[in-house]
């Protein structure tokens, strides 16, 4: 806000911050990342020229950000990103040794999701993407490029932590980078090199693409109605640089 810029410019305690900017300024900070962008920090709130030009800046903070912190679970700015389930509950076991002279062995366990899956991730490359509307940043329509557009997102779920980017994706149940769960049409991301690479000089089929795009968007909310077309334009930006189309209100 413009009534308290000034002494948000001088410094302030974290623990003003909401729970989620506050446990993403944690995060980064032990991830060695010494700069967090956060739009409702760093868009002056009451400033419609400020909210214009950084609006307008999305494509760019998205592509370029070198990791993007997904609130999967959190339906609001209150709710964190370190959220307890009981999905997410360890137990530890004991086991036999298998030499002669060493302890028993202790194994950390943990239970399978109601749902009969591994993870989130998991479960997006086993459901249709009307079953993934219950999470939180799924229903969202802001959310949508920003995942779309960034190279590499680290997801905090009440399941589990997750990590995809180009290469493949990995998880608290399955550690080792793999690609199997980047294809098919409820891969996680689709981020900067994925977008490009599903684009050819083919215009029709540029143009289904581009169809897809918008149809998974209005599937989305939004809180203002007027941020229809802003909160795809970093999308559109992006999806125009590669086929170097016109583009013109959402068409």
């Amino acid at each position: 806000m413009t009534t308290n810029l000034q002494t948000l410019r001088a410094g302030f305690s974290i623990d003003n911050l909401p729970r989620t900017c506050r446990d993403a300024v944690i995060a980064a900070r032990r991830l060695d990342i010494p700069y967090l962008w956060i739009d409702q920090l760093c868009i002056i709130q009451d400033s419609k020229s400020d909210w214009l030009r950084e609006s307008a800046n999305m494509c760019s903070v998205y592509e370029n950000a070198y990791v993007t912190l997904a609130a999967l679970d959190s339906p609001d700015t209150d709710h964190g990103l370190f959220l307890p389930s009981a999905a997410r509950r360890v137990y530890q076991l004991t086991a036999p040794s298998m030499t002669e002279h060493s302890d028993e062995l202790g194994i950390f366990v943990r239970q399978h999701s109601s749902g009969g899956s591994l993870g989130f991730i998991h479960q997006r490359a086993r459901q249709s993407s009307s079953a993934l509307r219950a999470e939180a940043l799924e229903d969202r329509g802001w959310t949508m490029q920003e995942l779309d557009l960034s190279p590499r997102t680290l997801w905090f779920s009440a399941h589990e932590l997750a990590w995809t980017c180009r290469y493949g994706t990995a998880c608290e149940c399955e550690p080792t980078i793999t690609t199997e769960y980047n294809l098919g049409s409820t891969a996680p991301i689709i981020g900067r090199k994925q977008l490009t690479s599903t684009l050819s000089s083919d215009l029709k089929a540029n143009m289904q693409h581009w169809q897809t795009l918008v149809e998974r968007f209005t599937a989305r909310g939004l809180s203002v109605t007027s941020d229809r077309l802003p909160a795809i334009a970093g999308l559109a930006r992006a999806f125009q640089r590669h086929t170097h189309d016109a583009y013109l209100s959402g068409l």
